[in-house]
């Protein structure tokens, strides 16, 4: 036979968990996303172009985001031990992660630093390409590309500040337009 308690609506005496929202997409998690982004790609831009340590952008989960993504988790235990109302939800570490990984992605090896050279080589070089009889420049549109043979210089030599008004008006054209073809979303 079932016996009800009598009094069924006193309160429960166990602890009940923090509430919180489950919402991924939080100004939080967005700051700390953009905070992670500009150190990251200053990682994989370090580790892939200047010391050619390791590829993280050529392996299918970046280590670089994993990482990240490792010590945010750590941290998390802290908070949820401490001040388990600040914890992060599930969400917004699929937020950082996310925000992260694409940013890895476009900065990675075979996207900006492959793809940086694309917007000057052909104009760099043009005397070389046109002695193969591959005259193919004239195709290039204007609009993506930086053809001025003062700004080349600098990048084709180096020794030289990517800093000067000139080089920025030059290169700010072909990057936004690539900007907008790369980050369009049907």
């Amino acid at each position: 036979m079932h016996t009800q308690n009598r009094d069924s609506n006193a309160p429960s005496t166990a602890p009940q968990p923090a509430r919180r929202s489950n919402r991924g997409v939080t100004l939080r998690a967005v700051l700390i996303g953009l905070v992670l982004i500009p150190l990251n790609c200053y990682w994989v831009i370090y580790v892939e172009g200047i010391r050619h340590w390791n590829h993280a952008t050529a392996m299918s989960l970046f280590w670089n985001t994993i990482f990240c993504l490792m010590l945010l988790v750590l941290l998390n235990l802290l908070i949820k031990r401490y001040c388990p109302r600040f914890a992060f939800s599930q969400g917004e570490f699929v937020t950082i992660y996310a925000m992260i990984t694409l940013a890895t992605a476009l900065c990675g090896h075979d996207s900006l630093q492959l793809g940086y050279p694309g917007l000057y080589f052909p104009f760099a070089y043009k005397d070389a390409i046109k002695s193969t009889k591959l005259d193919y420049i004239q195709y290039y549109p204007q609009h993506l590309t930086v053809r001025d043979e003062a700004v080349i210089q600098g990048v084709k030599y180096g020794g030289d500040t990517f800093y000067r008004m000139e080089y920025l008006r030059a290169w700010i054209g072909p990057v936004l337009w690539w900007t907008a073809f790369i980050g369009r979303s049907d």
